[in-house]
C-alpha cells in the first residue's frame, strides 16, 4: 500500500516525505531525550517529570494550531489534545515539586490546510513511542504515574485512520513545502528537548 502525491510528475509518498524530513532530527531528539534516558538506564524522577513537562508543551502547541485550522478532522477524527493534556496534568502533578509555569511555545502557524499533515502525523507518531515509553515505565518504575502514557497506548487506532486517510489525500501544494513546515515542527521540538 502506498500514500501518493504528484509533484513534478514524480510520485512521491507522503508518510516518506515526512519520515525523511524529519529523520535526522528525531533522531537528534533520541539521543538527547527519554529514548537515552531508557537505553543507558538512567530514568530517574526527574528527567521523567521533565520529559512530562516537555510533552504537554508539545501537545498544547499542537492543539492551537488544530484550535485554529478546522481542516485536521480531515486527518482524524477527532482532536485528542485537550484530553492528553489532562492527563499529563495529572501525572505533572502527583509529584510534589512540580510546577505547571514551564513555558509554552508555539509552532508556525499554517498558511495552507495540507501543512497540517506534519503536526498530526509528528502527534500521532509520539503516541506511538508514548506506547514504549509506557511499557519501560511498567516494568521498570512502576511507581510513576502513567496516566498519559496509558492514554496514549490507546491511541494506535488513530494512527492506522491517519494512514488511511493519507493513502488518497491530495496535496495541493508542493513536497518542498510540506517538508520545511515538517523540518520547522521537529526543530522546535528540538530546540525543546533537554535533560
Amino acid at each position: 500500500m502506498t500514500f501518493k502525491i504528484k509533484w513534478m510528475n514524480y510520485p512521491t509518498d507522503i508518510l516518506s516525505l515526512l519520515r525523511s524530513s524529519s529523520k535526522s532530527i528525531h533522531d537528534e531528539i533520541n539521543e538527547k531525550g527519554i529514548s537515552k534516558a531508557m537505553a543507558n538506564q538512567s530514568m530517574d524522577e526527574k528527567i521523567y517529570l521533565t520529559w512530562l513537562y516537555q510533552t504537554y508543551t508539545f501537545i498544547n502547541a499542537i492543539k492551537l494550531l488544530f484550535d485554529s485550522n478546522s481542516t485536521f478532522d480531515k486527518l482524524i477524527k477527532y482532536n485528542v489534545t485537550l484530553e492528553l493534556m489532562q492527563e499529563l496534568e495529572k501525572d505533572i502533578n502527583s509529584f510534589s515539586d512540580s510546577d505547571m509555569a514551564e513555558s509554552l511555545y508555539n509552532f508556525d502557524p499554517v498558511d495552507h490546510e495540507d501543512l497540517m499533515l506534519s503536526p498530526v502525523y509528528t502527534l500521532l507518531g509520539s503516541m506511538m513511542g508514548a506506547n514504549m515509553i509506557n511499557h519501560y515505565i511498567s516494568k521498570n518504575h512502576s511507581k510513576f504515574p502513567v496516566n498519559f502514557v496509558s492514554k496514549a497506548a490507546t491511541l494506535n487506532a488513530l494512527w492506522k485512520e491517519f494512514l488511511n486517510e493519507i493513502q488518497n489525500y491530495s496535496l495541493q501544494i508542493d513536497a518542498p513545502k510540506l517538508e520545511d513546515y515538517n523540518k520547522k515542527v521537529w526543530l522546535k521540538i528540538l530546540e525543546n528537548t533537554s535533560y
